[in-house]
């Protein structure tokens, strides 16, 4: 098995698992008599009941695919990579953190860093780290201008997002220490996105119903460690909303918000 995919059944199995534990999640099960689970492909999970009648469970990540968890994950990569370099390449032991600005005002989902390259530049500047704090270095990688001094890198792409990566000795002088990506986030409509989840879904639920000889359910996940980047939380507004949808229940489970695990059930009609 891959290992992207070995990855991602862990994590389904980890959320049906949070799912199960919940007060909804226990009356879902209850209602139809659950007393075993299949791991399946279309759908993710086949619940069986004590008739032995199959109702299936398809589960999907909200916001992974997302433009800005994407862009997310490429600024997390280029802080992993300089971490790397400097844990291998360097005595002196380095906190380091990259920031972005503006971000609430830019259209992200074309840009592309060339990550190699660009981890590669900032470590250079982190590795000569000049004593005078006014002396700056600066270098090119494609487009894309980057100069720094004895704890800042600054840098731009061409699209116009500033960028800054802070770094700084640590004074135990034993452990590296790299930061998570911090920038401002936008705005988005969130019934936009929790319907552009269930839409996608909603392309296969021929194929789901054709494995299941129960009900066909829905269960939409948003966990921070996923949907990097994003920060979601679902209010009265949206437990009221009636979402366009052809399952026969669908459950939003959110993670890390002000309840630390919470399964709700999302009102729904016929697309």
């Amino acid at each position: 098995m891959k290992k992207n995919k070995a990855i991602q059944e862990y994590l389904e199995g980890v959320h049906l698992k949070y799912f199960a534990e919940t007060e909804a999640g226990k009356l879902f099960l209850n209602s139809i008599r659950c007393c075993s689970v299949e791991k399946s492909e279309s759908p993710d999970f086949l619940l069986v009941d004590n008739f032995g009648k199959k109702h299936g469970l398809e589960i999907t990540n909200l916001c992974k695919n997302h433009p800005l968890c994407c862009f997310f994950r490429s600024l997390d990569n280029i802080v992993k990579k300089v971490f790397v370099k400097v844990d291998k390449a360097l005595s002196e032991k380095f906190f380091v953190n990259l920031m972005c600005s503006d971000m609430a005002t830019k259209d992200i989902k074309d840009i592309k860093f060339r990550e190699d390259a660009v981890a590669e530049q900032i470590f250079n500047i982190i590795k000569a780290n000049p004593n005078n704090p006014q002396q700056k270095q600066t270098y090119s990688v494609g487009e894309m201008s980057i100069s720094g001094n004895h704890n800042i890198v600054e840098f731009s792409t061409k699209e116009g997002v500033r960028m800054k990566v802070v770094y700084s000795k640590m004074d135990d002088n034993k452990h590296n220490f790299g930061g998570t990506p911090l920038f401002m986030l936008p705005l988005f409509n969130s019934f936009d996105v929790l319907q552009e989840a269930i839409a996608e879904k909603e392309k296969k639920i021929a194929e789901y119903r054709s494995n299941c000889s129960g009900t066909c359910n829905l269960l939409v996940i948003y966990d921070p460690f996923i949907a990097k980047g994003i920060s979601f939380e679902a209010n009265d507004s949206i437990y009221g909303h009636l979402f366009k949808s052809g399952f026969d229940n669908i459950f939003l489970l959110e993670l890390g918000g002000k309840v630390a695990v919470k399964v709700s059930k999302l009102r729904s009609e016929a697309a």
